[in-house]
């Protein structure tokens, strides 16, 4: 557990129950979790984190923003390629059909 002080006058505090070792790993979770489930939408990733535990969404939003962003920006990038592929093959694939159909 950690204190930290939270501004404004005198000396309040309030504590994150998120560590720096914690933080660590709790990322390695997430973006082993965006990874595998193909996550591509920072939005449903951010709700998925508030269903998911106080520590997800504490990092997701208070550290690691850009990291996470970027992978999730990256994923998004893989799945567009991916889409794009299946569209060519499908595309290739009818014209063969259409070819032989009509030949």
């Amino acid at each position: 557990m950690e204190f930290v002080k939270t501004g404004g006058r005198g000396s309040e505090f309030c504590f994150r129950t998120t560590t720096t070792t914690n933080k660590l790993t709790v990322m390695k979770d997430m973006v082993n979790y965006i990874y595998k489930n193909k996550i591509d939408n920072y939005a449903d990733f951010l709700m998925l984190c508030i269903e998911e535990s106080d520590d997800w969404f504490d990092v997701a939003v208070n550290s690691n923003t850009l990291a996470l962003n970027k992978m999730i920006d990256a994923m998004w990038q893989k799945n567009q390629a991916m889409n794009t592929k299946i569209w060519l093959c499908m595309k290739s694939e009818c014209f063969l059909i259409c070819s032989i159909f009509s030949g």
